[in-house]
């Protein structure tokens, strides 16, 4: 446990913190394969040393409102952009946040079990370079104009629209892949790399 808590203090320094300053990693703001791996070993270090499990929720609300107020404010009133990206510390302490908040809510169905796996599809739907190029990019700056009410309330509903969307790109995707077989022929190649690797171990002992 404390080898992870020391983990995840050095991944959030490193690749995060660090990021106010210079990207020596080439983290690209968050737009970046590393990116999404440390983010994946982030989320997973923070399952294991129980992030905030012991926090009532009410106290990690306010936390979150202190992190998008700090952004909010570096942005509009400093005029620095440099907490508004994937890898700000605020950012990433408030998706944090978010998680642990939603994964609290008692939600019963199968419309949330069956919409989880195409999350991931969303954030890949948005940074496509054609519908990032085309119609996302800049599309949203007036948003910046409102005041912090109306903003918000912008912010929310076109993040809605952007998620559906994704959703339903992502669950046509899946459709089309399962009826093409590309799950079962994924498997069957990291089957036979497991077992290429396998022998590879033998030969080196």
């Amino acid at each position: 446990m404390v080898t992870a808590k020391k983990s995840f203090i050095v991944l959030f320094v490193l690749f995060s913190a660090m990021g106010i300053f210079k990207d020596p990693f080439g983290m690209k703001q968050g737009y970046s394969a590393i990116w999404l791996m440390v983010l994946y070993c982030i989320g997973a270090l923070a399952k294991k040393i129980k992030l905030f499990e012991s926090r009532k929720s009410g106290t990690l609300i306010l936390l979150w409102l202190a992190c998008v107020f700090v952004t909010w404010w570096f942005h509009v009133f400093k005029g620095d952009k440099i907490l508004t990206n994937y890898i700000s510390p605020t950012v990433l302490m408030s998706g944090l946040i978010m998680v642990i908040l939603f994964s609290r809510l008692n939600l019963k169905g199968n419309i949330i079990r069956k919409l989880s796996p195409l999350a991931f599809g969303i954030y890949l739907f948005q940074l496509n370079s054609i519908i990032w190029n085309n119609i996302l990019k800049e599309a949203f700056v007036f948003v910046a104009s409102k005041n912090i009410v109306t903003g918000v309330c912008y912010a929310f509903i076109l993040a809605f629209m952007i998620f559906l969307g994704g959703i339903i790109v992502e669950f046509i995707r899946t459709k089309l892949a399962q009826a093409v077989r590309i799950p079962a022929l994924c498997e069957r190649i990291v089957s036979i790399t497991d077992r290429i690797i396998m022998r590879l171990f033998v030969l080196l002992k």
